[in-house]
């Protein structure tokens, strides 16, 4: 028997050489008190009911359109049959069938009718299906590290942690300079400069006030920056405390895969029919059931999610699968249903799938032309286009320019300590070497009102 190989991407499965024939069937029954004058079928945008009865009419709108497009992607020419409707009682029978020599492909569904569709593929040789479930919570909440370290980006935190170090840093490396230089920095009457920063930065005060104006303005330094960083800190915690902040969804079925969310795979390698079931009811209603080609197979159910634009899937396996499931999620069913946590997006890597992956970057393709945004609602994704409502992230986290003015002032603070700090310096310098020289201009007399006013603490 001939082996068949893994199929990883979509070039791949334009070889692929195991399908004989694919039939595409539905059932479709039309409730009449759904009934109106245009119904969408299989997103065939305009056909009224009487050219939906007609045997001899050719369909129309975007069923024709992306059935051709896909035929053109895949190199490969599709066929239409359509059957007349028929009327029993309440209800409208009829199928419609899509034959394709080489590809399969999945049709989506919308509009309020109710509608029931099978597909099925025939293989001629054992295929080797491999198939992810990932569990994809709905907006999980903050942990306590991330809300320590949430309030503030990247880019803020590193600023922090560069200042915090270069203020030890300066504290320690004065220690290799002579004593007059620490006296002007530290303070005369200061013996301990580190203890004295590390109380100002958890807000307990200062063991030690300095008297000499330049060390003075040095703590004041310290103690302006380190009290923009934990109001904006601590007001941002606040928030985390008080208003249950979650994630934001995925983005992207990329999101999710790079998120590493607990995973189920499955691996079947068989002569089967795969079957595909789903039913649609009216347009509050959206289940949507998939039947896999596993010993034991999956239900699926879709519906609308309340406050989240990304729409996901929640898994239901059979008591056969319990073992297995409970051993990878560590969670009962029942457990994961009432905590609302069951959401799931599934993708498979096989044959089976990957020409509906192929069908939804048609549908991403068309949509910006003028094809209602509504219908990404319905079908079966891999990806997940976003509603048309706009979200608001609730999660909102301080960068440097919602810092800019704190900032600007302590900058500012800087430039004035740096003119005090060269203000001490001549002051020192004149008692010693250079007193007659700036006496002579007039310096001393001038230096010392300055002095007089920067004096102030």
């Amino acid at each position: 028997m001939k082996t068949q190989k893994w199929i990883k991407n979509l070039e791949d499965f334009d070889h692929a050489e195991n399908f004989h024939e694919c039939l595409l069937s539905f059932l479709i029954n039309l409730d009449h008190y759904f009934y109106t004058d245009k119904i969408q079928l299989c997103l065939t945008c305009t056909p009224n009911f009487e050219e939906l009865v007609n045997p001899n009419a050719k369909l129309n709108g975007l069923n024709y359109e992306l059935l051709n497009l896909l035929a053109k992607r895949k190199n490969f020419s599709a066929h239409y049959t359509f059957m007349q409707l028929q009327s029993d009682g309440e209800y409208f029978y009829g199928t419609q069938n899509f034959i394709s020599p080489n590809k399969s492909f999945l049709m989506l569904f919308t509009g309020p009718i109710y509608i029931k569709g099978s597909y099925a593929k025939h293989m001629s040789e054992p295929i080797d299906t491999l198939d992810f479930y990932y569990l994809v919570s709905q907006n999980d909440p903050y942990n306590n590290y991330e809300k320590l370290l949430f309030p503030f980006d990247l880019t803020t935190w590193i600023l922090f942690l560069f200042t915090l170090a270069m203020t030890f840093i300066v504290i320690f490396g004065l220690k290799i300079f002579p004593k007059w230089i620490q006296n002007v920095v530290f303070g005369l009457n200061v013996n301990n400069p580190a203890f004295n920063a590390l109380g100002i930065f958890f807000g307990i005060g200062q063991t030690q006030v300095p008297h000499e104006n330049f060390s003075r303005i040095i703590l004041l330094l310290f103690i302006w920056f380190c009290l923009i960083f934990r109001t904006c800190w601590q007001s941002k915690m606040f928030e985390f405390m008080t208003t249950d902040m979650r994630k934001a969804s995925p983005n992207s079925f990329d999101d999710i895969e790079k998120m590493q969310y607990k995973i189920l795979v499955v691996k079947t390698s068989n002569n089967f029919q795969f079957y595909f079931n789903l039913e649609l009811i009216g347009e509050r209603e959206r289940p949507y059931i998939g039947e896999y080609p596993f010993q034991t197979y999956a239900q699926i159910y879709r519906s609308a999610l309340e406050g989240n634009f990304w729409q996901k899937t929640a898994f239901f396996i059979n008591d056969n699968n319990h073992k297995q499931f409970n051993g990878i999620f560590g969670k009962t069913l029942e457990t994961i249903k009432n905590e609302r946590i069951s959401k799931s997006i599934t993708a498979s890597m096989g044959k089976n799938n990957l020409i509906i992956y192929e069908l939804n970057k048609l549908l991403n393709q068309l949509i910006p032309s003028g094809i209602p945004k509504y219908l990404s609602d319905y079908g079966f994704w891999l990806k997940f286009r976003p509603r048309d409502e706009v979200i608001v992230d609730t999660k909102k986290i301080l960068s440097l320019n919602d810092l800019e003015f704190g900032f600007v002032i302590w900058l500012v603070s800087i430039s004035i300590a740096i003119l005090v700090f060269v203000v001490e310096i001549l002051r020192f310098l004149s008692r010693k070497y250079f007193r007659k020289l700036i006496g002579l201009i007039g310096f001393e007399i001038l230096l010392r009102k300055i002095l007089r006013k920067v004096n102030f603490m």
